[in-house]
């Protein structure tokens, strides 16, 4: 049994008696105690329950807004440069955009990686440090490292952007897509080369030696179900979205995503390609899909029919290609914000980006957006009202510079206003989430 005084003491004190009796309060109730003690009873110690005391107003204060109880942090994912742009580690800044400071940071190596547990306590970083690969788990609140685990086949993007670490809805299972790493060679091309996604226990780093293949998928992106045994995976190379169930670990059903749905010469704009899937995001209750093509139509999964129900189509003919990845969805999801690229294409290379914002119960889209510099990722705020997109200052280096983090803000009606850049100096942002 715990030490029950402190607890004894807040009882005397509240009790409506003059001090000079509190400690006969007191003794009373040890001597209570002790009686249930020997009697073999079970003495629980009761947690505050909020009751006024005597001559208080007990009336419950109302909650605040969600976004005024637990404000947002930014989680930004860089890669660290050195003076002549070439990669020399990796970072994760956890930072705060209403005072634009950063709260703190962790430098988990080479190819970072991130992703966040569903209650918000823990962080789960990869990286390679001194040529091993490794998965950590950290304390959100300090950055303090709770274990840590070696890897060998983990996939690493260059520039990265996609996630590759999964966790579970109820906190217990990390999923890592990996492939054959130090064995492409073997392979004649990427298609033939197996992926799979490892099992990590998440309280302990426990590596399960079975996994769950996914063979033909090449670049993935994975995207969790909210309250059940499901993940959802789209294979970028074979076009498809795959049904994974975690509880018998198996791939339960693969819905092929039509390549050129339709048919005409309004289609033959590069070389009569069909679309790909570039994006996949889910909606907040879990019941739909939403996948986005680089040709930007907008296909709806139905998650508990399996089917590809609608397509939202908004294809432009003298628009070249959305973004890997640049689309995010609201936490509310009642808007999804698709990046895509404007090139120059008699020079080759991507000048600008335009930003979609689109309604979610109708499908129009509420506002058009041009930026002067290309698009590396974004991410949406759970209030739905401010953008993050992450664009580059063009400083000569070598690689591209993803190292401008770009607010912007939206209002009732979808209109527009860019705040102040911040120039993340030294750093490559691969990717950013925001979260409570």
């Amino acid at each position: 049994m715990r030490n029950l005084y402190p607890d004894l003491a807040k009882i005397a004190q509240a009790c409506p008696v003059r001090p000079g009796r509190r400690w006969l309060v007191i003794s009373l109730s040890l001597l209570t105690l002790i009686i249930l003690s020997t009697s073999g009873c079970q003495v629980i110690a009761l947690e505050p329950t909020g009751i006024a005391a005597s001559g208080e107003d007990s009336t419950p204060e109302p909650a605040l807004p969600l976004a005024q109880a637990q404000p947002d942090r930014l989680y930004i994912l860089s890669h660290r440069l050195r003076s002549d742009g070439l990669i020399a580690g990796g970072r994760l800044v956890i930072f705060d955009p209403l005072t634009r400071q950063e709260m703190y940071s962790v430098n988990p190596g080479t190819g970072p990686e991130v992703a966040l547990s569903p209650d918000g306590s823990r962080l789960y970083l990869a990286g390679v440090e001194n040529g091993q690969d490794h998965l950590s788990a950290v304390d959100v609140q300090n950055g303090t490292e709770i274990w840590r685990t070696p890897l060998n086949n983990r996939v690493k993007y260059k520039g990265g952007g996609r996630a590759t670490i999964a966790v579970s809805a109820d906190g217990r299972w990390l999923y890592l897509y990996s492939f054959p790493a130090g064995n492409l060679d073997q392979y004649q091309n990427a298609s033939q080369a197996p992926y799979w996604l490892e099992i990590v226990a998440a309280e302990t780093g426990e590596r399960l030696p079975e996994t769950i293949p996914l063979p033909h998928c090449g670049s993935a992106t994975l995207v969790m179900a909210p309250a059940e045994a499901m993940l959802y995976v789209a294979c970028y190379l074979s076009n498809e979205v795959r049904f994974v169930n975690l509880a018998t670990r198996q791939v339960e059903h693969a819905l092929k995503i039509p390549g050129a749905p339709f048919v005409g010469d309004d289609y033959l704009r590069i070389g009569g390609r069909p679309s790909s899937l570039v994006a996949m995001v889910m909606s907040p209750d879990g019941g739909s899909l939403y996948v986005v093509t680089d040709d930007l139509r907008i296909g709806l999964i139905e998650v508990a029919g399996r089917t590809l129900s609608q397509w939202i189509d908004h294809r432009q003919l003298d628009r070249v290609a959305v973004f890997n990845d640049s689309v995010a969805l609201s936490a509310d999801g009642a808007r999804l914000v698709v990046g895509e690229r404007i090139d120059d294409e008699a020079r080759g290379t991507t000048i600008g980006a335009r930003l979609h914002v689109f309604d979610t119960a109708t499908w129009g889209e509420i506002r058009q957006l041009q930026l002067d510099h290309p698009l590396h990722t974004l991410a949406i705020d759970r209030t739905g009202r401010t953008i993050y997109g992450v664009t580059t200052s063009f400083n000569g280096r070598p690689l591209p510079d993803a190292d401008t983090l770009l607010p912007i803000r939206l209002d009732e009606s979808g209109d527009a206003a860019i705040g102040e850049p911040l120039k993340r100096e030294g750093e490559a942002i691969s990717r950013l989430f925001v979260s409570p």
